[in-house]
C-alpha cells in the first residue's frame, strides 16, 4: 500500500515529502514525485525530522495512503 506525507501550507497551497536528496535533505515536491513510505511510521519518523523551521512555518503535516 504505502503511505506519503503532504504538507498543507497557510495560503492553501500542497505540496509533499521527497525522498532524501544525495545530502540528506528532504525537499518539497509535487505529489507524482512524493516518497512512497512502507509504514504509517516510517512516514512519521521523517515528519519527525524535518527542520523546526517548517513546524514553526505553518505547515500542517498529514499521512495519507499513497494509492
Amino acid at each position: 500500500m504505502g503511505f506519503v506525507v503532504k504538507l498543507s501550507g497557510r495560503s492553501g497551497g500542497l505540496c509533499w515529502l521527497s525522498a532524501p536528496t544525495a545530502k540528506g535533505i528532504r525537499i518539497l515536491v509535487r505529489r507524482q514525485k512524493a516518497e512512497v513510505f512502507e509504514t504509517k511510521e516510517d512516514a512519521r519518523i521523517a515528519v519527525e525530522q524535518m527542520p523546526p523551521t517548517f513546524i514553526k512555518s505553518g505547515f500542517a503535516f498529514s499521512i495519507e495512503s499513497a494509492d
